[in-house]
C-alpha cells in the first residue's frame, strides 16, 4: 500500500446566489495499491481520446460508493465497481480514467 489515493464525493453546496449546486469535495485520503489493467484509444466525433483501466486495492472500508471519484496524482478516475475482498479484509475498486476533472471546491 504505497499509492496515495483521494476519494471525492459529490455533494450539494449553496453558492453565492443561494442556488444548490453539485460539486465534488474531498471525502478521504487513503493508501492503496494501483494495478493498471489495460488501455484503449478511441475516436468520438472526430476527436481522439484514450482511457485506462485500473484496480485500486485498499484496506476494508464500507464508505465508498460507485458514484464517488478517485484521484491519484494528476489523474481522475470514474469508479466502475466496488468489490469486497474476503470478509472485511479489503476492497478492490475497478476504475476507468476520466477525461476531465469534475467541478470541485
Amino acid at each position: 500500500m504505497r499509492d496515495r489515493i483521494e476519494i471525492w464525493r459529490q455533494t450539494l453546496i449553496t453558492d453565492e446566489n443561494d442556488w444548490e449546486v453539485e460539486h465534488y469535495v474531498l471525502h478521504r485520503t487513503i493508501w492503496g495499491r494501483i494495478r493498471y489493467q489495460s488501455g484503449r484509444e478511441f475516436r468520438e466525433k472526430g476527436m481522439a481520446g484514450a482511457t485506462t483501466l485500473a484496480t485500486f486495492s485498499i484496506r476494508w472500508r464500507d464508505d465508498i460508493a460507485q458514484q464517488d471519484m478517485l484521484k491519484s496524482g494528476d489523474t481522475w478516475w470514474n469508479i466502475r465497481a466496488v468489490v469486497p475482498v474476503g470478509f472485511k479484509v479489503g476492497v478492490d475498486i475497478n476504475a476507468e480514467s476520466a477525461g476531465e476533472p469534475p467541478s470541485h471546491d
